[in-house]
Formats: C-alpha cells, structure tokens, sequence
C-alpha cells in the first residue's frame, strides 16, 4: 500500500527551509544537529 501526496505551490508555497527538510528526509540525514531558520517571523 501507498501514498501519494501532492501539493501545488498555490496551497503550500515551497520555503528554503522545507526543500531542507526533504533533502534529509530524502537522503536519510541526521536531524539532531540542524538548526531550522525561523518561520514564524
């Protein structure tokens, strides 16, 4: 079983931060010692 997502750039707008995030999900990288910019502000 599996599970396709898709997301458009208009329902969620691609940040530098989030393609980061997919590199490590993607690559098997070690999160626990990146440091996340700030997305609030």
């Amino acid at each position: 079983m599996g599970v396709e997502i898709k997301l458009s750039d208009n329902e969620f707008p691609v940040s530098p931060v989030f393609v980061d995030f997919l590199v490590h999900i993607i690559e098997k990288r070690d999160f626990e010692k990146t440091q996340w910019g700030d997305q609030l502000s």
